[in-house]
């Protein structure tokens, strides 16, 4: 058994519950974070939605910061139609770049960047994992994970 069979054996043996904490406005808990202007990748409405513990712990993170460093919140809540618009883009955008690849390897490449909105995990469960997906750098630039390039355009409800 592979490693990545083996981890997701044991992901599908985890129980999510949600716990009921309220989402917050991450904004109004800690007024210092950033929310991005944009998604790096996709254009659809975002919500500054978190759990109120994590938002808090953001907070705490951001305290202790240098000054002129700010965390910049690119999302936390997502509606499943979005997640479900952002996994078929990514899939789509693999499938142009790579139509030699049969579906097995196409679904296996894109599940690495992109949480399959059928999957128990949770980053699909749960507005509890933030995307931070930008990072400061000394000289103040920008740095960011590769990613498919692809915009695609979802409204979140609400």
């Amino acid at each position: 058994m592979s490693a990545t069979d083996e981890a997701r054996r044991l992901r599908a043996r985890v129980r999510i519950v949600d716990n009921g904490e309220p989402l917050v406005d991450f904004l109004e808990v800690c007024p210092a974070l950033r929310f991005a202007e944009n998604h790096p990748l996709f254009s659809y409405r975002r919500v500054r939605l978190l759990r109120r513990t994590v938002a808090e712990l953001l907070c705490r993170a951001q305290a202790l910061l240098p000054s002129g460093v700010t965390l910049e919140i690119v999302e936390g809540w997502r509606s499943a139609e979005v997640q479900q618009m952002m996994y078929r883009a990514t899939y789509e955008e693999f499938r142009d770049r790579h139509p030699e690849w049969p579906e097995a390897r196409l679904r296996r490449h894109t599940n690495r960047y992109s949480a399959p909105p059928h999957a128990r995990t949770p980053r699909r469960t749960s507005p509890a994992a933030p995307s931070i997906s930008t990072s400061w750098t000394p000289r103040g630039k920008c740095s960011t994970s590769p990613r498919p390039s692809r915009s695609s355009t979802a409204a979140a409800p609400g």
